[in-house]
This record gives C-alpha cells, structure tokens and sequence, in this order.
C-alpha cells in the first residue's frame, strides 16, 4: 500500500520546480498533522468524511476561515495524486471554501507612516529595516520572507523579486533612505546573527536561521500596535506603498509593475514604462525615497 511518506516524497519531487518551497512546505506541514490526527496509513485510505471531520475539528478551535486553510492546504496534494494515478479519485473535490468579501486593510496616512518610521530611526534594529522594506517596496509577505542577501544590488539601488507570485521575477527600485537603512542592518545588525556562512536569508533570527514568515508578520504587528496603529499588518503597508505613490501622482502602469500585479498585461498595451523611468518615478512619487541617506 502507498505510505504517506512516499507519496510526499514523489509530490515534492514533482512539483518543486512549479510551487515556491513555502507553499510545498506549507502543504507537507498540513499533510502530516492530517496524518498525525487521522492516523490511517496511507493516502489512498482517505474518505471526503474525513476530510469533513478534520475540518469541523478545526472549526470547532479556530473561526471558520482559518479551520477552511487548515483544509486547503491538502487539496494540491490530492489534486497532484489524482491526476499521478496514485489515488482513484480526489477525496478533497468536492470540498469548495467559501466566498467572503475581500476586506481591504486598514492603511496608514502618509503622516502615521512618517511619525512611525521616525520614531523607528531612534535606535536602528531589526524591526526598522522590515518595515522600511515592506513600505519602501511594497513586497508580499511571501517575498520580504524569501528576500536573501544576493537578491539586493545595493550600488545600483535595486532589489530582485526571484519568487513573486505565480512565479514571475522582477526588480524594484530602491529609494537612497532605504539603501542607507539596509546597508546598515547588514553591517551592524545581520552580521552579529550572521554565523552561518551558507545562510544567505536577508532576515535572520538570534540562532542565525531565517526569520519565519509568522515572525516577520508578528513583529509588524506589534511594532504598529506600539507606535498607536492599530490592524496594520504586512498587508497594510502594501497597500500604504502603492496608495501613497498614487497620491503622488504615480502612474498607474509603474505602481501595477512595481506590485508585481497579474493584471500588468492588460495595461501593456497602451503603455510601457522602461527601467530607467520606473527608478524616476519611485524616487519622485515615494515619500520615503526623497529623504537624504541616513548615516550608519
């Protein structure tokens, strides 16, 4: 009978050149505490009454849209085992999360972003050059996490996005203030961390190890909360990245460009915006990239 450790294994092997190693290990992870709460022995043992049960446990703990991620997260694996003929049918198909109305997050003004990344500078860490980057960029959550050293070209004030969504690179301009901020939590901060010589994560915990995503998102939150924001998230400053460059008068098809977004094709044909014109457009409309370089 086909053990759950190898039908993982051949899944991973399979598809780790076509999902980010995140959400494979995402979805690993939610393989094996269904295994561990299910306790049947192999995949092809897996029922829809399971899968049910599994998700009314979680309900039962956490609101309902965190029980249906719990869910989700196992539904490529049998999606990739039906089509693999390793399984005779996907136990998850007939289960559909349902729709809520997307809420968009709370976005700090121009003048809280400022007063909170002002009082930030008062003692340069870790936390400061999170927040300057996720604001300073607008980078998913995904990828401020996945961000590595390598991916900076500080001299030429870019930054390399290798794992956006969907799997499409793309560079991002890099305001002076930023470059100074990051040039100092590499030499001052990373460095003190930094034991690891094959550790190449741009983020770094106190073992050394990169910092996880949940940790980066936390220490947002909690800095946001401290400084009187409050329901800002990795998200918000996303947001607070492309509305603050709008209200600057930005282009529409540079801040989709710079987002990474999907949508970029259909604006492509009625415009096109070189490298060189995106770097002049982020540094006149960024409030944060007309600042002088700050000093280490």
């Amino acid at each position: 009978m086909l053990g759950w450790e190898e039908a993982i294994s051949q899944y991973v092997e399979a598809m780790k050149e076509r999902r980010r190693p995140l959400t494979l290990r995402h979805t690993c992870t939610g393989l094996a505490k269904f295994q561990e709460w299910s306790q049947l022995e192999s995949p092809l043992q897996v029922q829809p009454q399971h899968l049910q049960q599994y998700l009314e446990m979680h309900a039962s703990r956490v609101k309902l849209e965190t029980a249906w991620s719990y869910l989700l997260r196992l539904k490529p694996f049998f999606a990739w085992a039906t089509k693999a003929r390793l399984l005779n049918w996907d136990p998850s198909l007939e289960f559909r999360a349902p729709k809520s109305p997307k809420r968009r997050p709370p976005i700090p003004l121009v003048a809280q972003m400022q007063a909170w990344l002002k009082a930030l500078s008062e003692q340069p860490s870790l936390e400061r050059a999170l927040i300057e980057t996720a604001y300073g960029t607008g980078l998913r959550l995904h990828e401020l996490f996945a961000l590595d050293v390598d991916d900076l070209e500080l001299e030429l004030h870019e930054l390399e996005v290798r794992e956006g969504k969907g799997g499409a690179p793309r560079r991002l301009p890099l305001g002076v203030f930023l470059v100074g901020i990051l040039r100092h939590y590499l030499d001052s901060i990373r460095s003190q961390r930094g034991q690891n010589a094959q550790e190449r994560a741009m983020w770094l915990n106190y073992e050394g190890n990169r910092l996880s995503a949940g940790a980066i998102a936390e220490k947002i939150v909690k800095s946001a909360s401290k400084h009187g924001l409050s329901q800002i998230s990795p998200h918000s400053l996303r947001h607070a990245f492309a509305t603050h460059l709008m209200e600057n008068n930005a282009p529409l098809r540079a801040v989709q460009q710079m987002l990474g977004h999907a949508t970029l094709q259909a604006t492509q044909i009625y415009t096109h915006i070189l490298p060189q014109e995106l770097q002049k457009t982020y540094r006149r409309s960024h409030p944060r990239a007309r600042r002088k370089p700050c000093k280490s």
